[in-house]
């Protein structure tokens, strides 16, 4: 994962998309670990890719559950899984659905509270 700031730095001088997708991704994690719930939503709606949108919410309710904000990752956890469903590669949604997993297991394994 790259640092914020050369995520900041690529989305200024990158026209790849590819490489702009992977620059919003850690730059709304790095949001999501400072505290920043508003930056970190505004940033992850700009990632159009489903694929990375889905794996970034994913992996900001992990942060979110490991900081002990339980409720918060579990609202992420089921945006994530809606977006989930939406992924037609099979390895795709895949990939994501094991992150969700992931995340939820962080919450206390998705026992309902």
């Amino acid at each position: 994962m790259r640092e914020p700031l050369q995520s900041q730095k690529l989305l200024k001088t990158d026209k790849d998309a590819n490489s702009r997708t992977l620059a919003l991704a850690n730059i709304a994690l790095a949001q999501a670990k400072a505290g920043d719930i508003k930056g970190t939503l505004a940033t992850t709606n700009s990632i159009a890719n489903t694929t990375y949108h889905t794996l970034t919410i994913a992996r900001i309710a992990l942060a979110q559950a490991e900081v002990g904000n339980i409720k918060g990752a579990k609202e992420n956890i089921s945006q994530a899984v809606e977006t989930a469903e939406t992924i037609a590669n099979t390895s795709y949604h895949t990939l994501a659905l094991a992150r969700i997993a992931w995340a939820l297991a962080e919450t206390g394994g998705g026992k309902r509270s």
